[in-house]
């Protein structure tokens, strides 16, 4: 079962992801978390993903409508410590031409510049 360790401050959220989204129970708690932080107002999540190691469909589900939501608000999402095994399925779907994708959670905090 995925679990979310939250971070963050009132214009960036990060969400560490810890398990394998790999069911429609995960993607709900992905949904659920994404639309307590639009109502919180805020609008740019960064999901540190060094805690999965596999992913599927369902997974990749969730990861889409969290990109959804975020652009729906004029948000957005970043994505950072990708593994091998989830980058592949990123580049196998081609989702590495559409994520935002950085090396570390470091990163990806500088590349907000907010």
């Amino acid at each position: 079962m995925l679990r979310i360790v939250e971070e963050g401050n009132r214009k960036i959220a990060i969400l560490k992801l810890i398990g394998d989204p790999l069911g429609e129970p995960d993607a709900k708690i992905l949904y659920n978390k994404i639309h307590g932080l639009e109502k919180d107002a805020i609008r740019h999540v960064i999901l540190d993903m060094s805690g999965v190691k596999h992913i599927n469909s369902a997974g990749l589900g969730g990861l889409v409508a969290t990109m959804f939501t975020m652009l729906k608000v004029k948000g957005d999402v970043r994505f950072a410590c990708i593994g091998s095994n989830v980058r592949k399925i990123f580049k196998i779907t081609r989702l590495d031409q559409i994520f935002v994708t950085d090396k570390s959670v470091e990163v990806a905090l500088k590349n907000y510049r907010l």
